[in-house]
């Protein structure tokens, strides 16, 4: 596969996750802030989080990598978003350990060491798309 159409594939990849994590994010941000007004922090990242999980399982592998969906990689996948989201209770910890910034920066704070996780794990987790292979498996020139 040639230089430009790996930057291609990524940059195209990259756009639709911007999309798709940026409804995600603006979604679940809004509901993290709006759920710190009525419980505890971790628990409004929780089911912040929650919200987040079943959008971005939905999309991501069918529309943002255009990989083939098959229960074990969506498995991992869910997987892989659950350990982000302790990697996301560990920097509400830190952030508001001591501290009592906003609910807007501690969510932004943690969305900005979140959102990269997210998408270098499920580009590393899901399979390529069959197209994209095939053109890999050819000689090049061809």
């Amino acid at each position: 596969m040639s230089h430009s159409t790996i930057l291609g594939e990524l940059a195209g990849q990259l756009g639709r996750f911007v999309i798709v994590g940026g409804t995600n994010t603006a979604g679940t941000l809004a509901v993290f802030v709006a759920l710190q007004l009525v419980c505890a922090p971790w628990l409004a990242y929780s089911l912040a989080f929650a919200v987040g999980l079943v959008y971005s399982a939905c999309l991501t592998s069918r529309w943002v990598f255009r990989s083939p969906t098959r229960a074990i990689r969506i498995a991992i996948l869910i997987a892989w978003y659950i350990g982000v989201y302790g990697v996301g209770e560990s920097v509400i910890a830190v952030v508001r350990h001591g501290h009592h910034p906003s609910a807007v920066i501690t969510a932004l704070i943690t969305v900005t060491v979140t959102a990269p996780l997210n998408f270098f794990g499920a580009r590393s987790i899901l399979p390529r798309p069959r197209a994209l292979a095939a053109k890999e498996a050819r000689p090049s020139g061809t």
